[in-house]
């Protein structure tokens, strides 16, 4: 289960979002999930005889996993992606990712297709496109002291023409402490634009706590994460 509220500070960008999500593994190879996410933003108002809407969104998202052997696993995932813009106007469409990974010991590679799908349709018929690419990623951890390192690296090419590339690292001290970097750099007018990422962690005894600080970025700069969570 999930609650976020995001921009609490910002009226334009303010957004309440609940959502929960379930897994089960089928047998000792193939597991299934499903998961549902709201998010109500606040009130606008439109005028004239639209009134005042709080637009939404949401996202209603299933999966299936499955192991080949030791070393390979493949995974699919279909979401319906809703957003309500105005009380009589409404935006939908279908988005549907492919990946297949190799991991032996403390490497791990992944490629695929992501975010296939026929795009969004507006009112007057106009079509737009899906953020969908071609993505390879790897990871990497090996042993540093008392602790770990791990890299990690993952890339996309859009269709539209546009590249992402991130690249991060993490160090964990005795699987306790954690601290975290990463930069991601995408080209003009690509899905996710590039940014800085800065965090600090911990867990004991189940509980865990995560920091995150967002820069480098006119959108999502000076963004401020913090997360608890509980694992028994």
């Amino acid at each position: 289960a999930l609650y976020g509220r995001w921009a609490p500070a910002q009226t334009n960008t303010l957004s309440n979002n609940l959502g929960g999500g379930v897994s089960v593994r089928l047998g000792k190879g193939f597991a299934v999930s499903a998961a549902v996410i709201n998010q109500a933003h606040a009130e606008v108002d439109f005028g004239g005889e639209n009134g005042k809407f709080s637009p939404k969104d949401l996202i209603v998202a299933f999966g299936a996993g499955a192991s080949f052997g030791e070393y390979v696993s493949v995974g699919v995932s279909a979401r319906l992606v809703q957003q309500q813009v105005m009380a009589d106007y409404k935006l939908s469409s279908t988005a549907i990712t492919a990946m297949i990974q190799y991991h032996k010991d403390a490497l791990n590679v992944a490629a695929g297709l992501a975010n296939l799908g026929s795009g969004v349709k507006s009112e007057n018929d106009n079509v737009s496109s899906l953020p969908s690419s071609a993505r390879v990623a790897a990871s990497y951890e090996l042993p540093a002291g008392p602790g770990a390192l791990t890299c990690a690296l993952d890339a996309d090419y859009y269709f539209s023409g546009k590249i992402g590339v991130s690249a991060g690292v993490a160090y964990g001290f005795k699987d306790m402490l954690f601290a975290r970097a990463g930069y991601r750099y995408a080209s003009a007018g690509a899905a996710f634009p590039s940014h800085l990422a800065l965090g600090l962690g911990g867990k004991w005894k189940g509980f865990g706590l995560d920091v995150s600080y967002l820069t480098a970025n006119a959108q999502i700069g000076n963004s401020l994460c913090l997360g608890i969570s509980c694992r028994f």
